[in-house]
């Protein structure tokens, strides 16, 4: 046999003769070889032990578990985020402003104006989702903001993930800013500079009470009504916001359609903004700044700060001027919250943010005498003819010892009075007899005021368009025994009939029912809107007259117009006798309301012209004022007397 072959695998001839034998060592290194192989595969197949197959299966579940933890995690926990993430970048939402409706008074003066400042904001959605990213966005803002890092870092976390609406970061920004932020975030879709308005109230504090003021949208106004955005004004106070649903319109939606890389495939506009319907008031401009002027020059002369007065029209409850003292300026609400202004108003103990006309409760004095005058008429408690003789008080014994008076003064003899001249000089003795009975005359008593006071308007609230009307308070030995403890006595009606006690009205209110005697007896629901229109000036809305009572068929035009006659008399004979004056006829009643302790009464005055025709009611109280006659009559006076010059 040949001693070579042929190696296909390395294409080469082996020469096996060219080997030498097998040596023993050789040999013998085989078996060591084989020995540790013998060894290596028992130590393989050996079996593991159950330590080792339980930490085995420990493992495997805690990885296993670890997998569905996450995946519920994901799915369960997260899911809603994901999917909405996933809906909202395929159909994404942008949002154009409607412009807010305009105000103006009832000769076409346009009293609010929208004016434009740059605001920044940011889309939660659009923004980075790794942290480092979102502290680098924010280290950058922080300086040209001019906020410190930890309140725009709470801005952020207040936002939700996935929202595309716009969130606020700063208003009022300067163009220079808004310019240095479109430049270094050109690249960022999460932060934008958007144009924005805010309201700029013409007037100031002269309307402050009447048309309120708008602010940031709250967060629960964001759970409530999902039509706002984030960076919405809303009203907050006075017109602004009892008509913020016609003021603020709607905005507009726009869907982009986006692609998986982030790209614009397609832009819907789904809905236009539709601007918010324009306003306008009964209020006249001019009549508002008279009103004010001789508000506030009267206070000025007496040292005081607090006051309220309210024009109306007797013939459909508009309202022609409003004031309310101390007043602030609206426009500060336009500006950052933190500056000095708003928070020294915060912190007046004289409350210059309370409407003290629709709000303010305070007991009447002599100014409800009409009302029981023409509920003892009514009742036939008495003839309008029939005189008392005032001698200066009435003295009622005690129902326990009759050995005890108790005295129930007046402000001055009077001597005989009817019902006319009881009314013109103000005798409390008359309407002490009238309302609580005396003598031979049986009085109305505590019932029949009650009933009678709220046909007039009293003890509920009237249903003005303004916010934070009060109803006030009248008082009944129900009330009296629930609230105080106490039984009623013939004192309590005796101080009811003239205004004094626990009832308790607030200037609308005495304006109402003045308006009611001055037109024979129907209450008008006072309003201060007289029309809505849309951005083309096409009225869209007229407020009608809306009756809320006739007494017409409760009392007879007769006594209406004995009580008329009565306040007229009091102009020109009685406690309102600086009206005489005037080139007008004026009807009025004045009113001195004892409030406790040492502090002055309350002066009022409330009244209307012209008196065989009348237009306008006008009523005016001032806190801790003194005798009405002195303070409340100067100012009813002077409106008077530029009411006349502009309806010649």
């Amino acid at each position: 046999m040949s001693n070579t072959m042929f190696n296909r695998n390395s294409a080469t001839f082996v020469d096996r003769s060219a080997r030498s034998t097998i040596e023993p060592e050789e040999l013998l290194a085989d078996q060591v070889r084989v020995r540790r192989i013998d060894v290596l595969e028992a130590r393989i197949e050996q079996p593991l032990g159950k330590f080792h197959l339980w930490l085995l299966f420990a493992l495997i579940c805690a990885i296993l578990l670890t997998f569905a933890a996450r995946l519920w995690y994901v799915t369960v926990m997260q899911g809603p985020v994901y999917q909405a993430l996933a809906q909202e970048t395929r159909s994404q939402t942008e949002w154009s402003h409607a412009p807010r409706g305009v105000i103006f008074d009832t000769n076409g003066t346009q009293l609010i104006f929208n004016d434009p400042i740059f605001s920044v904001i940011a889309i939660p959605a659009l923004l980075p989702k790794h942290q480092a990213q979102l502290d680098d966005i924010m280290r950058r803002l922080t300086p040209l903001l001019n906020i410190e890092l930890p309140e725009l870092a709470q801005q952020f976390l207040d936002m939700p993930l996935v929202s595309f609406r716009p969130y606020p970061l700063a208003d009022h920004i300067s163009r220079e800013t808004a310019l240095a932020i479109e430049s270094q975030f050109a690249d960022q879709e999460g932060i934008a500079v958007k144009e924005q308005f805010i309201r700029r109230y013409e007037y100031g504090s002269l309307l402050a009470h009447v048309l309120g003021y708008v602010g940031r949208v709250a967060a629960n106004d964001l759970k409530l009504n999902d039509s706002y955005l984030p960076i919405d004004q809303i009203g907050k106070s006075g017109i602004e916001l009892t008509y913020e649903d016609l003021l603020r319109g709607s905005h507009g939606k726009r869907e982009i359609e986006i692609s998986s890389i982030g790209e614009k495939q397609k832009e819907t506009v789904t809905t236009e903004p539709i601007p918010g319907s324009n306003l306008t008031l009964t209020i006249d401009l001019s009549l508002q700044q008279q009103l004010t002027d001789a508000l506030r020059n009267a206070l000025s002369q007496a040292g005081l700060t607090r006051a309220a007065a309210i024009a109306m029209d007797p013939r459909d409850g508009a309202i022609k001027a409003l004031v309310s003292f101390p007043a602030y300026d609206d426009n500060i609400f336009s500006q950052p919250l933190g500056n000095t202004p708003y928070q020294k108003l915060l912190s007046n103990k004289d409350m210059p943010f309370f409407n003290r006309v629709v709000g303010g409760q305070y007991p009447p004095g002599s100014t409800i005498k009409p009302v029981v005058a023409i509920a003892a008429l009514a009742d036939h408690i008495i003839e309008p003819l029939k005189q008392i003789f005032v001698t200066g008080s009435i003295s009622v014994p005690s129902i326990y010892n009759p050995s005890i008076q108790y005295v129930f003064r007046d402000w001055k003899e009077h001597g005989w009075v009817d019902m006319r001249e009881a009314l013109a000089v103000s005798s409390n003795v008359y309407f002490y007899t009238v309302g609580g009975g005396f003598g031979d005359i049986k009085g109305l008593g505590i019932d029949r005021l009650e009933h009678y006071w709220r046909l007039f308007g009293l003890g509920s609230t009237l249903g003005i368009d303004l916010p934070g009307e009060q109803a006030g308070n009248l008082p009944s030995p129900s009330w009296k025994q629930a609230v105080k403890d106490e039984q009623w006595y013939i004192g309590d009606t005796y101080n009811a009939s003239i205004g004094q006690g626990d009832v308790i009205v607030t200037p609308l209110q005495i304006a109402e029912y003045t308006s009611a005697i001055a037109k024979g007896g129907v209450l008008y629901k006072p309003h201060v809107v007289q029309s809505i229109s849309n951005m083309s000036g096409e009225t869209t809305v007229s407020v009608n007259p809306v009756v809320i009572t006739n007494l017409n068929g409760i009392a007879s035009p007769e006594s209406f117009k004995v009580v008329q006659e009565g306040m007229r008399r009091g102009v020109t004979s009685g406690s309102s006798r600086l009206l005489n004056s005037l080139p007008i006829a004026v009807a009025g009643k004045t009113g001195t309301a004892q409030v406790g302790g040492t502090q002055q009464p309350h002066a009022w005055f409330t009244g209307f012209a012209p008196y065989n025709d009348p237009q306008l009611v006008l009523t005016i109280l001032i806190e801790n004022g003194g005798e009405g006659s002195q303070v409340a009559v100067p100012v009813a006076h002077d409106v008077f007397l530029w009411y006349a010059t502009q309806t010649k």
